[in-house]
This record gives structure tokens, sequence and C-alpha cells, in this order.
């Protein structure tokens, strides 16, 4: 799963920037991604915003 990071911080000991979009490895605690989102480090990104920021970027949604 995808997650934006929602302002400059360090995430699993490496700097993340605003807006960067970032997955955790296989097997990360899940209590650990739990409490970066309710403390609103990070969210998820739902698959469609994924595939609609894709689309724009190849020049689909025309």
């Amino acid at each position: 799963m995808d997650y934006k990071v929602l302002y400059n911080t360090q995430i699993n000991n490496e700097f993340k920037a605003k807006g960067e979009i970032i997955n955790f490895p296989k097997g990360t605690d899940e209590g650990y991604i739990l409490s970066l989102v309710k403390n609103k480090v990070i969210e998820v990104i739902e698959e469609e915003t994924i595939q609609t920021k894709s689309k724009k970027i190849n020049g689909k949604d025309k």
C-alpha cells in the first residue's frame, strides 16, 4: 500500500519530503504504520487516486 508524506519528517531512519509517496517494506510493524496515520504524518493513497494521477500525467485524461 502506498502512503503520502504530509510534512517533512524522518521515517524508518530516512528523511522524507512533504508530498513524497512511500511504501513500507514487507514485515513493517502495522502498529507503527497505524500510529503514523493517526498522527497525520502520512495518509493512505487510494488505488483510484494513483490511477487518476497516472492518466493525467500521461495525457490520457483529455
